[in-house]
């Protein structure tokens, strides 16, 4: 089991207008994660326009997404501007297109587990 302070999950906001919250939570009591910080940032719209783009390209061409067992899972709700909802699933394994290192870098954020669980090029 978990320690109560061990990492848990990492919830990533980003809106086409610059804003971006990152919330980091514990395993707490197991019943409940714990929030353990949150971070807000503000950048220029290109830069987040261009993070949202290229993350709603990749899932726009329906790829086919890893499921592993043995490994956490992330899931990703996409919003449009017309209101429409598009919800992705899949596993924390290694990212082979780039992107996770992409957002990382984009955001300035190195530990951000994201599609692959923060591994690293």
């Amino acid at each position: 089991m978990p320690e109560p302070t061990d990492d848990a999950e990492q919830r990533l906001t980003i809106t086409a207008d610059g804003r971006v919250w990152l919330s980091c939570y514990v395993y707490g009591n197991g019943t409940k994660y714990v929030l353990q910080g949150q971070q807000r940032f503000r950048f220029t719209a290109e830069v987040t326009q261009v993070l949202l783009e290229a993350i709603g390209r990749y899932f726009g061409n329906d790829p086919i997404v890893e499921m592993a067992t043995d490994a956490g899972t992330w899931s990703l709700e996409i919003t449009n501007t017309e209101g429409d909802r598009f919800v992705y699933y899949g596993s924390l394994v290694e990212d082979r297109t780039g992107l996770s290192n992409f957002v990382r870098k984009a955001l300035n954020l190195p530990n951000l587990w994201i599609f692959d669980g923060g591994m690293t090029e």
